[in-house]
């Protein structure tokens, strides 16, 4: 069996497909897969690049902000690391 892939534009009016096939379209039974094309707006360039700019935090924002030892600390509620990595080795140990 040979894949035969097109991409045609098409429209869904009252629940029925409508789309208008290449005359060298193949007969034969086929899979469809529907991708909505958006109707809204869409956005420009400067939008787009505006939210993927990302501005490098200070040390002192991280540190204010809490951002630091959110590794064990975070998961287990353990208040120091250390005494994680301490419990954690006494317990491969037994």
């Amino acid at each position: 069996m040979t894949l035969y892939s097109i991409t045609v534009l098409g429209r869904i009016r009252n629940g029925k497909l409508e789309v208008e096939l290449p005359p060298d379209a193949r007969e034969g039974q086929v899979e469809v897969q529907i991708s909505a094309l958006s109707t809204d707006e869409a956005w420009t360039a400067d939008e787009l690049h505006t939210l993927l700019e990302s501005e490098p935090s200070t040390l002192g924002e991280i540190l204010d902000a809490g951002l630091v030892g959110i590794g064990a600390e975070a998961m287990t509620g353990q208040p120091d690391s250390v005494e994680f990595i301490r419990q954690q080795r006494e317990r491969r140990r037994m």
